[in-house]
């Protein structure tokens, strides 16, 4: 019984390769035909020709991919090379940063107004080891364009307006 089985499974396997092999020959293939040759997933081969990375022939609603095509996509493939060159990066020292804690001493705002001010105007921010580090340059552009307004001449609190 397991002999006839495992004859009958090796029978399959040899009608799914010549079956395979059949299409191998021919000038266009369709998606999954072509995800087969590439050894990949058939959305993949979706994914790309949305992408317009393979092009395409539509009749109706029929796909298909020139194998030309298919083969010419790899020609453009820049070569890899064997050692590249190591990349310098220039990081930005903690020096060019301000704290929450300095903004607020040096401009006189508070935590909000810094939150606000940073959404607003996409300032570049790093967080290291928990805390978080704005852009000097940025934060004093824009906080030294705020200007207070010189008619104001007297300054009430909360507590003053209340007992007034």
């Amino acid at each position: 019984m397991r002999q006839r089985k495992i004859g009958l499974s090796n029978q399959e396997t040899k009608l799914q390769s010549c079956n395979g092999s059949k299409w191998r020959d021919k000038d266009f293939l369709t998606p999954t035909q072509a995800a087969e040759l590439l050894g990949i997933g058939r959305m993949s081969v979706y994914r790309y020709i949305r992408a317009g990375k393979i092009k395409v022939k539509r009749f109706d609603r029929k796909t298909l991919i020139s194998k030309a095509d298919l083969m010419a996509m790899f020609d453009f493939l820049p070569p890899r090379e064997e050692n590249p060159a190591p990349v310098e990066k220039k990081d930005k020292t903690i020096t060019e940063f301000y704290t929450r804690a300095e903004i607020r001493e040096k401009f006189g705002v508070k935590d909000s107004w810094i939150y606000k001010v940073v959404a607003e105007n996409n300032v570049p921010k790093t967080i290291l080891r928990g805390r978080a580090y704005f852009s000097e340059a940025h934060i004093d552009r824009l906080f030294s364009a705020r200007k207070e307004n010189p008619e104001i001449t007297e300054w009430y609190s909360v507590e003053d307006i209340q007992h007034k």
